[in-house]
């Protein structure tokens, strides 16, 4: 996955230590979801469970997030379901991870 790779090279060569260390922790957030993707009863076991997994700490303001973690949710689910991943497909994780970044960046900043 294209996200993971991405969340890696950043974890381990980011300047700034509040990225790499973020980039650990969203790594983290991204194997959770994968995994899940891979075992869940369903697609709508899979979303359930996805938008609880530590978006923000203990999930206390993960609501404020809820449109972009589903717009994500949905791109890794189709990404994990396909039975070959397409450059379209990962083009579209990284979409909605850069429009949840950015969101919870803006919303939770004040959270940090």
């Amino acid at each position: 996955m294209q996200l993971r790779d991405h969340l890696v090279r950043l974890s381990e060569q980011s300047e700034s230590y509040f990225r790499r260390a973020l980039a650990k922790e969203d790594l983290e957030r991204v194997d959770k979801l994968v995994a899940l993707a891979r075992t869940a009863a369903d697609k709508g076991a899979y979303l359930k469970e996805g938008r609880f997994i530590g978006w923000t700490q203990n999930d206390m303001t993960t609501y404020r997030l809820t449109e972009e973690i589903d717009a994500l949710l949905e791109a890794v689910y189709a990404l994990q379901i396909a039975d070959t991943p397409t450059p379209a497909l990962n083009e579209t994780v990284a979409q909605a991870w850069e429009r949840f970044h950015t969101a919870r960046l803006e919303k939770l900043i004040h959270c940090l």
